[in-house]
């Protein structure tokens, strides 16, 4: 009798069945292989399924193996999910995989003669063939070599041409590729879920599927979408593809661009492939938020490929292109007014409006940064949010107003604890000249923290009691105000032989709790009863006290752009990565 927690190989050319047993389970030619494929042009292990802590079951090539077919995409790994069905294409044998429940049920349904041709032109299935029937009908142009082919009670398939490539028979019918976006799942019209299916969309946070990515038309009689009005281009479901494997919009101009079938965004292609891990950045208005997410994705880039030969790198220039300009603008100004940057409003340019169920709903735009390194199989794409400080405020309908709900996934949380909203810290800073002392102090660190342990407990479901295991960096900003106050001066050695020094890290954060506990107990208090993986950091976007530059709407304060020197900007996200990505950011402890 199988179990839910099987896994289940089907061998599309013999029938075979081959229960996975064991991790890694290893397929090829070899006679150690787990399961032995009888194909010169395989490798002893070609390819193998893990299940890995952090990145659950997942099916990788083997080093030197340029690539396999998984559901009509040519991939190095490819991530499985139960009770989906997976049909790839290794040397000439096709193997259908499953895992999860009704496995029997499964199995009973497939059989080595039965497949069936999806022609993505006309719509329409024919079948059931034997594969020799299929390259038969393909010779005679009975089956267009970009249709799907599937075994019989499956949901997903191969291109004809790819399973004519796999078996070494060639076509005088020029191929048309699939794309990498289809994921080979047979097209059929109907509506997508909003809460159901593999990947989770960055804008809208509405889920859907692979196969439901849409595609970004080019040609201009083809500008104007129902969703997002006359100045966008239209979003549609591609059926037709190029040499190139670039998809046709409906006029027939190639397009490379691809969106969210829900709220229509664009979208980062690496979205398929690469898992996200969301940094969340929480802080009352006026915090520093918006400085300190722009020193950081100009620093942090830095100091990883140069400390950890690590590649941080934009995932969508596009998307991040308000990032870009603000990062920009402070680091290439040439006197503090022309560095000043605006607080994050509610409904300004770093949201995006969106409908989301039935209400139109304005969400903070994701910026998207890909990780990677020479030798590391992970490559993530790390996703920041910055948001208004109005989000967190008490009162905010999470329904009405969903955009800080990203904060209930996120891998880690950066809290921002702003000193000039705390009287204590005030008092440290009196002789610094600093402008921002003239602002009134509205110190709600303790309630911005309570309201949203309350707002992740609601969309977690979990009980009042429960912490958290998400690291939360408690960020003490603007430190170069009060740092003269610590007893000791902090630590600044975080590199260690190219690996993340927790020590020093450890050192700084238990004296900065313990004066946080003298100056703000209710913030560690809050801190603590939410996460049970807290640090805590002193940073400084500039590194000296800003000057009083006049705005639109008064007086605000900016840094001098000749003096800027960010202090430990990049600590508690290097943090946050040593927990989240290992492989990438290992630790010296």
């Amino acid at each position: 009798m199988l179990t839910n927690n099987n896994w289940i190989i089907f061998n599309g050319q013999t029938g075979d069945i081959s229960p996975v047993e064991k991790f890694p389970f290893e397929i090829g030619s070899g006679s150690g292989a787990d399961l032995k494929l009888q194909d010169a042009d395989l490798l002893a292990v070609h390819c193998s399924i893990k299940n890995g802590v952090t990145d659950g079951m997942t099916l990788r090539c083997a080093a030197g193996v340029p690539g396999i077919i998984v559901n009509a995409k040519a991939v190095q790994g490819e991530a499985l999910a139960p009770d989906k069905d997976y049909l790839i294409m290794l040397g000439k044998t096709t193997l259908a995989i499953r895992g999860g429940t009704g496995l029997e049920d499964w199995l009973s349904a497939l059989n080595p003669d039965r497949w069936n041709v999806y022609n993505l032109t006309t719509g329409q299935s024919s079948g059931p063939f034997s594969v020799p029937a299929i390259i038969e009908g393909a010779r005679k142009n009975t089956h267009s070599l970009d249709s799907l082919v599937h075994l019989e009670g499956m949901e997903t398939g191969l291109r004809v041409q790819q399973l004519l490539e796999g078996m070494k028979i060639s076509m005088e019918q020029v191929p048309s590729p699939p794309p990498e976006s289809s994921g080979g799942v047979i097209p059929e019209h109907r509506e997508i879920a909003p809460d159901k299916g593999e990947l989770t969309c960055p804008v809208c946070w509405l889920q859907f599927d692979p196969e439901d990515i849409m595609h970004v038309a080019t040609h201009p009689e083809l500008l104007g979408d129902p969703v997002l009005g006359e100045d966008a281009f239209n979003r549609f479901h591609a059926r037709r593809f190029d040499e190139r494997n670039r998809a046709l919009d409906p006029k027939g101009s190639p397009c490379s661009e691809i969106a969210c079938p829900h709220c229509r965004r664009e979208l980062p292609f690496d979205i398929i492939t690469c898992p996200s891990r969301i940094i969340s950045i929480v802080g009352n208005a006026q915090a520093g938020k918006t400085y300190y997410l722009a020193v950081l994705t100009k620093l942090l880039p830095e100091y990883m490929f140069r400390h950890m030969n690590v590649v941080f790198q934009d995932a969508n220039p596009t998307g991040n292109a308000r990032l870009n300009a603000l990062r920009n603008k402070l680091f290439g100004a040439s006197e503090p007014k022309a560095a000043f940057l605006a607080k994050t409003e509610l409904e300004d340019d770093m949201y995006a409006r969106c409908q989301r169920y039935d209400n139109t709903v304005y969400m903070p735009l994701p910026f998207m940064y890909n990780l990677s390194k020479d030798g590391c199989s992970d490559r993530p794409t790390i996703v920041f949010y910055d948001n208004a400080g109005e989000h967190f405020q008490p009162g905010i309908d999470i329904n009405l107003q969903p955009g800080a709900q990203h904060v209930s996934h996120a891998a880690g949380i950066l809290f921002m604890f702003d000193p000039f909203h705390s009287p204590e810290f005030r008092e440290l800073m009196r002789d610094q000249g600093d402008p921002q002392l003239g602002n009134p102090v509205i110190d709600q660190h303790d309630v911005i923290l309570s309201e949203m342990k309350v707002r992740v407990q609601k969309l977690r479901n979990l009980p009042g009691n429960e912490k958290v295991d998400t690291p939360m960096a408690i960020i003490l900003a603007k430190a170069d105000g009060w740092l003269h106050a610590l007893p000791t001066p902090l630590r600044t050695d975080l590199n260690a032989d190219g690996r993340f020094n927790h020590l020093a890290m450890d050192e700084n954060s238990a004296m900065l709790r313990q004066f946080l506990m003298e100056k703000a107990p209710k913030v560690v208090a809050n801190s603590e009863s939410f996460s049970s993986n807290v640090k805590y950091f002193a940073v400084s976007s500039f590194g000296h006290v800003p000057v009083a530059v006049q705005t639109g709407d008064g007086f605000s304060q900016a840094p001098d752009p000749t003096r800027l020197d960010p202090f430990m900007a990049e600590a508690p996200v290097l943090w946050i990565l040593s927990q989240t990505t290992p492989e990438l950011v290992p630790t010296q402890t």
